[in-house]
């Protein structure tokens, strides 16, 4: 499976893209190894590839990613602290029986005219640039948002971190797990939520804490859950500019567990 994948990995990055091209590749590498080329034939490799199993190229991602994440010097690190950055997105698959089954298309469009559509969480360490995991699941339907793919990939995140997304995880219930995880998180504000400076404990110029408290129970979440996580938060919100040379001054607001001032 080593020379399959490495072939896989070179046909995706080339500018070819053919399957000529990467079985030529590898006859390539064996030659300057002092080895006999295999057959031209693109027929064995494409077999291969096609048998090749799925856990064994994310076995792979998730193994070096999180070495190199261990590995990692201190000065790369923010205060000490590993970063890691969540996002989702979406991707257009082949169009198969085995894909539609799986990954249905949007209900919008008529059958046999769109393609099917997954979609994928990842989280990402802002030291090495690594993709540490990543779930996927179909684009809609119960339990296929974005906040429920990011819960299968908690195990990313050890005591100490510091989760960093846009304001689509900007909610009670993903701040109150990282809290009893130990993981402080710094996300963007979720417009729908009205903030208020005037309000809560004042830490600087637009910068204050506040008190959340939790909303009824969500669907995915059983009562017993429900019951253990906390009935507030302590959460502090600031208000800053990014300014850009070249471009207008843009406002964000953020929202974070991290209420020490000297953050």
């Amino acid at each position: 499976p080593i020379p399959t994948l490495f072939a896989f990995l070179s046909q995706v990055l080339s500018a070819d893209g053919s399957c000529q091209d990467a079985v030529a590749r590898v006859n390539a590498d064996r030659i300057a190894a002092g080895e006999a080329p295999t057959s031209p034939d693109t027929g064995a490799y494409c077999k291969a590839r096609k048998r090749m199993p799925e856990e064994f190229p994310h076995a792979l991602m998730t193994e070096t990613a999180n070495s190199m994440e261990e590995a990692t010097p201190v000065h790369w690190l923010w205060k000490e602290r590993h970063v890691k950055w969540m996002d989702g997105s979406t991707v257009i698959m082949a169009d198969t029986q085995e894909n539609q089954a799986s990954y249905p298309q949007q209900g919008t469009q008529k059958e046999g005219v769109g393609f099917p559509i997954a979609r994928l969480v990842a989280v990402f360490s802002a030291a090495t640039g690594c993709v540490l995991d990543l779930a996927m699941g179909p684009y809609s339907g119960k339990g296929t948002g974005e906040h429920s793919l990011l819960r299968q990939l908690l195990h990313c995140f050890q005591a100490g971190d510091i989760a960093v997304g846009d304001a689509y995880y900007s909610a009670f219930f993903l701040l109150a797990i990282f809290k009893r995880l130990d993981v402080d998180a710094v996300l963007r504000a979720d417009g729908k939520r009205r903030v208020d400076f005037r309000s809560g404990k004042r830490i600087g110029k637009k910068d204050h804490e506040v008190i959340w408290t939790k909303p009824q129970r969500p669907e995915w979440m059983d009562e017993e859950r429900y019951r253990e996580m906390p009935d507030h938060l302590v959460i502090r919100e600031c208000s800053m500019s990014i300014d850009r040379p070249g471009f207008r001054a843009k406002k964000i607001t953020l929202v974070t567990t991290l209420l020490d001032p000297k953050y």
